[in-house]
């Protein structure tokens, strides 16, 4: 081989036939010397081609495969021989953006212009004449070649707009023509021109239509400036209108494999968006298990950004989830998915998260697996809310379970809740199914909404179910029209401020609608998301929304609390009894006089006899009021909350208990407040509130060791738009070891048997029911204050 310059072309021929073997051969006698080529590569499906033989005979880098080519890093240009218009189609939108193609079109043209050289030569002695002929036609095929590898090189350059090729196809064609003084040349494509600046339309012209896909599409259209001779059929030479058809077909194939990549684009746009957008942790990897990518809530929920971890392997699984956990690398690297593998991750700062892992495999264009996609959805909280009602049965049964019917019907119920929540999640994972799209496989109702309007944009499968809607019957409808009309305000506050912030916001028991009528509580959780409007290259916002159904936990809860109202009338049953003996003692004392009087024979006068009967009437709807007042305190009431004066139920708490404070010489002051504003709550949920708290102050006070006289006092008051609720006393106090953990469920400081371990727990919860929060302040030995908060309620026209 001669030795090669730097302006050297690499050139590597796909077709190993017999025009494979020819232009090889022109090579080799250097032939080609003009345009410094060096072949380095042959590829054909058939390893008997004549040209592909050749090329090992000469120790050619030779393959089956056209793009092992690729890999060649000083490959500079493709000569497809194969003629197929497919192979070309396909090396074209393929092959690295460095290596240039020349199709079977331009390659006809080239081996013509060196077949026209050869036949120059041969014939040099012998015809002068023919020699000037052949040169002129060299000359004209060499343009033609020429403009060729301009449209070629255009097409090639990745930054280069479609004005910019048309243009500059434009500018190479007249340059072709044996004419080109003369000549002139315009592309239409999409109602635009492209023009010379001599462009003029004359009958002499020449158009090649531009196709996509069997639809014209554009034209280019060359014009000679002459007026055309009535007598000439035309100027035009067979090789112009192959040009021109080459330049065409070209021009449409490029066109055809731009707007793939567009729609390629706007799909992996699409997609990263609701990764984005997806308020689960998303982590992409490859099939090393290296991560490629992490969404924004994967760093919210485990501390890890994609600068952190990405191009590495994600290294936190406890030791204890290694068999799960290789059980789903062993499926990805087979190429299979997985839905709701239960485990746990370490987050970066070392918590431990219980996670339900789903995850999809993901392909190139020839079916081959790249990675895998994985979802991660965090369980820490329902683990959580099961081992507390495991704890919860087990409590319930050994302190307080032979106290009252009522409480083993909820501790039954407690189990068949845990019994149908593991069925449940049986039957979910037996029947999810490989999710097409991750949007469409969420377990929780997914909704995409316009952000201006709350227009549904796009739902997933599990919201036609719960809402009993059919997607038809959703797209397009306000998302606000699913819920109740009291909590739409509410709903559209958040969307807006949101929507001012762009960050995630968290909405808790709202009141869901469903088709039929039927309602259910639901917690919102909704985040700013983009995606590409259809025909547009600009990005749209809208909220990615998912609604939680909570009515199971909410029950739960209610069992819980109407549990904690049992515990506690259980505990006070001796306590209940003092409160009756009074109205009985003063009834027994009444009736005995009476039959004292009667035995003895003496007159009862009317005044005496009133006088009796009025006290025992007395007693006996004192004795009435206390049972009914009872009756209505156990009783289990519905979640709902209404204007209630907080100073009600706190002087009914002493309807039950006021007797049996002072028998334990327990001196109770009331400070309560005068047009105290109402608060939004129940005042049965309010009132065992202040039990609790009072039941507490009392089991301080008797628990002082103390000559000194024992308080309870209740103050309440309003303070910033609040109303606030104190409660003391001169108990013994909590230590701050205890003031940590003292809103815990069953946790207790009381003796077996004597405390569930409910009380506070209960309080807490029911007081940031009402939106409120209740926090302690205590000196040990000295006694604790407890302070709940509400926010006063204002009717609509009131100042505040």
């Amino acid at each position: 081989m001669k030795n090669l310059n730097k302006k050297t072309i690499n050139v590597a021929i796909v077709g190993g036939g017999p025009g494979c073997k020819a232009l090889m051969d022109m090579i080799f006698a250097e032939k080609l010397d003009q345009l410094h080529m060096n072949l380095i590569a042959v590829s054909d499906t058939n390893p008997e081609a004549v040209g592909y033989r050749y090329a090992q005979e000469h120790r050619i880098y030779t393959t089956t495969n056209y793009r092992d080519l690729y890999k060649l890093k000083v490959l500079n240009m493709i000569i497809e021989l194969a003629g197929s218009d497919e192979i070309a189609e396909e090396i074209s939108r393929s092959k690295p953006a460095h290596i240039r193609l020349m199709d079977h079109m331009a390659a006809r043209l080239f081996w013509d212009v060196f077949k026209i050289e050869e036949e120059m030569f041969a014939e040099l002695k012998l015809r002068g004449d023919a020699l000037r002929k052949k040169t002129q036609d060299l000359n004209k095929r060499v343009k033609e070649l020429r403009c060729i590898f301009g449209v070629t090189d255009l097409i090639e350059r990745l930054d280069t707009s479609f004005e910019e090729i048309f243009q500059g196809v434009v500018n190479l064609i007249p340059p072709a023509f044996q004419y080109q003084e003369i000549a002139c040349a315009r592309i239409s494509y999409q109602n635009q021109e492209y023009l010379t600046e001599n462009y003029k339309k004359t009958e002499w012209n020449l158009i090649s239509n531009i196709v996509i896909h069997g639809e014209r599409v554009g034209l280019v259209e060359v014009c000679y400036l002459h007026e055309k001779s009535v007598d000439y059929k035309g100027p035009f030479l067979k090789e112009e209108k192959d040009l021109v058809n080459a330049i065409a077909k070209r021009l449409g194939r490029v066109i055809r494999h731009r707007q793939a990549e567009d729609a390629l684009q706007e799909s992996e746009e699409r997609y990263r968006t609701m990764l984005d957008a997806c308020p689960d942790p998303v982590v992409v990897y490859d099939m090393e298990g290296k991560c490629t990518y992490i969404n924004p809530a994967f760093t919210q929920l485990f501390g890890w950004s994609p600068e952190e971890r990405l191009g590495q392997k994600l290294d936190y699984v406890p030791e204890k989830n290694w068999p799960e956990t290789r059980m789903m690398i062993d499926k990805v690297r087979s190429g299979k998915s997985f839905s709701a593998v239960e485990s746990r991750r370490y987050t970066k700062e070392g918590k431990i998260l219980d996670v339900s892992i789903s995850a999809a495999i993901y392909s190139n264009r020839n079916g081959t697996p790249k990675g895998s996609v994985h979802i991660l959805h965090d369980i820490t909280s329902r683990k959580i809310v099961e081992q507390e009602l495991l704890e919860a049965r087990d409590g319930l049964e050994r302190r307080v379970g032979e106290r009252t019917a009522e409480l083993m019907m909820a501790i039954e119920q407690l189990q068949l809740e845990i019994y149908e929540r593991k069925r449940a999640v049986e039957q979910l994972k037996a029947s999810e199914q490989k999710y097409r799209v991750l949007f469409n496989y969420d377990p929780n109702p997914l909704f995409m909404v316009e952000m201006k309007t709350a227009r549904i944009l796009d739902l997933n499968k599990q919201a036609t179910e719960k809402y009993q809607y059919s997607r038809k019957e959703l797209l397009g409808t306000s998302f606000i029209d699913l819920f109740n009309n009291d909590d739409n305000q509410r709903i559209i506050e958040e969307l807006l401020k949101l929507t001012a912030n762009d960050e995630y916001g968290f909405m808790h028991k709202l009141w869901a609608r469903k088709k039929d009528g039927g309602h259910f509580f639901v917690d919102l959780h909704a985040r700013v998301g983009k995606f590409r409007r259809l025909h547009h290259e600009s990005l749209g916002l809208c909220l990615i929304i998912r609604t939680v159904d909570i009515t199971r936990g909410l029950e739960r809860d209610a069992q819980l609390i109407q549990a904690g109202k049992m515990a506690t009338l259980g505990e006070m049953a001796t306590g209940i009894a003092h409160e009756l003996n009074q109205p009985l003692n003063v009834i027994q004392v009444g009736s005995d006089f009476l039959a004292k009087m009667i035995r003895r024979g003496k007159h009862i006068s009317e005044e005496q006899l009133l006088t009796v009967t009025r006290n025992i009437n007395e007693q006996v709807d004192r004795a009435v009021t206390i049972i009914n007042h009872l009756r209505e305190f156990g009783r289990r009431s519905d979640f709902r909350v209404y204007p209630v004066d907080v100073n009600k139920p706190i002087e009914d708490v002493f309807t039950i208990m006021g007797q049996q404070l002072k028998l334990r010489n327990i001196d109770v002051i009331l400070k309560l407040g005068k047009n105290l504003p109402k608060i939004m709550g129940d005042k049965n949920r309010l009132e065992q509130i202040f039990l609790n708290l009072v039941t507490n102050a009392r089991d301080a006070l008797d628990a002082k060791e103390s000559t000194e006289i024992k308080k309870l006092t209740i103050s309440t008051y309003e303070k910033d738009g609040m109303v606030v609720a104190l409660v003391s006393d001169t108990g013994t106090g909590i230590s701050k070891h205890v003031r940590d953990k003292i809103f815990e469920p069953f946790f207790t400081t009381k003796e077996v048997g004597k405390g569930t371990g409910l009380g506070l727990s209960i309080t807490y919860n029911l007081v940031k029911d009402f939106q409120g929060d209740i926090s302690v302040e205590s000196v040990l030995g000295v006694g604790a204050t407890f302070t709940v908060r509400f926010p006063a309620y204002r009717e609509k026209g009131v100042p505040g």
